[in-house]
């Protein structure tokens, strides 16, 4: 019944977002902020729904209609940013993506920071660019070049703490920071004259937020937060228990996302799951049947399932 419920969700959105696109963009004029119009946030949602649910043609068809909209041009950076950032994760055209992926990233940020007196929104989306930001070149082991960019990340963050919003947005945003600023001040002793400049962490407190986002009614951010809590589990606490839950989540709601489903069956391995090996021939019998990805995703997934066999 709970799948059932979840697919019927699933449909919902995207019935929603083809009746928006259809009906509402052949009336944008003037200027729309994309965060502040419903259209903008049901076509952001679908857009996102795609990119997680690796149907990356539908996502790319979006982009191209969404372009020759000169109104929502704001948004299509990070809209880009985000495609380009989970085509790395499946192994698409990575070389190219990466450099996609820091060009809209640097546009969303130079946008955003040339605006006066921006709204909550914008302040989150600023600091959603600077934190994908982080994690790219993270992923490219440039961790030298993380500190400035989440120093900026840290200081936008500050000025989010003193506002009195109640979104979910901004609450899973404090939930990061109050969690990873406790969590790098215990453990690397150096940073800690540093972090004083800012508002105390606390572990308790950030996880709190976090599982309070896991109920929004903001589906991105109820995603977001299960994939944050997951990685929480998974790297940093190692409770492979509370990791499963989160991870189970989303490869339940997003069957088709490979990167949920080698996750899973990560931590399946870790907790000794009896079951891990009968989830990873049925993704690799999805891969393989695929029509939809290309031969660089095919082998980029199947050689991180086998390789982390052989690794154990």
């Amino acid at each position: 019944m709970h799948i059932f419920h979840q697919n019927i969700t699933a449909l919902s959105r995207k019935l929603l977002i083809v009746f928006s696109i259809i009906i509402f963009i052949p009336f944008l004029e003037g200027e729309v902020s994309i965060r502040h119009s419903l259209l903008s946030e049901v076509v952001y949602e679908s857009f996102m729904d795609y990119v997680y649910g690796f149907s990356f043609p539908e996502a790319d068809s979006m982009l191209q209609k969404l372009e020759k909209h000169k109104d929502i041009n704001s948004v299509i950076p990070t809209m880009k940013y985000n495609y380009a950032w989970w085509a790395i994760l499946s192994g698409y055209n990575v070389e190219e993506n990466i450099k996609k992926c820091n060009v809209q990233t640097d546009k969303t940020i130079s946008y955003l920071n040339r605006l006066d007196n921006p709204g909550v929104d914008q302040q989150i989306n600023l600091i959603n660019a600077y934190i994908l930001k982080v994690r790219l070149e993270s992923y490219l082991n440039n961790k030298v070049s993380t500190i400035p960019i989440l120093f900026k990340a840290l200081n936008r963050i500050k000025d989010l703490i003193n506002n009195s919003d109640n979104s979910d947005s901004r609450l899973l945003i404090l939930g990061l920071y109050y969690y990873f600023v406790d969590y790098i001040d215990d453990k690397y002793v150096l940073a800690g004259p540093i972090l004083k400049k800012y508002p105390k962490g606390n572990r308790d407190l950030g996880l709190k937020y976090l599982r309070k986002c896991l109920e929004s009614e903001n589906h991105l951010v109820e995603i977001e937060a299960n994939y944050f809590l997951y990685k929480i589990y998974f790297d940093l606490e190692k409770k492979y228990q509370s990791a499963f839950i989160n991870i189970d989540h989303l490869h339940k709601v997003y069957p088709n996302n490979l990167v949920f489903s080698y996750e899973l069956f990560k931590t399946m391995k870790r907790m000794e799951n009896n079951k891990a090996n009968s989830l990873k021939n049925e993704v690799l019998s999805q891969i393989y049947s695929s029509e939809t990805l290309v031969i660089s995703q095919k082998t980029h997934f199947i050689s991180l399932f086998n390789q982390y066999d052989d690794n154990r």
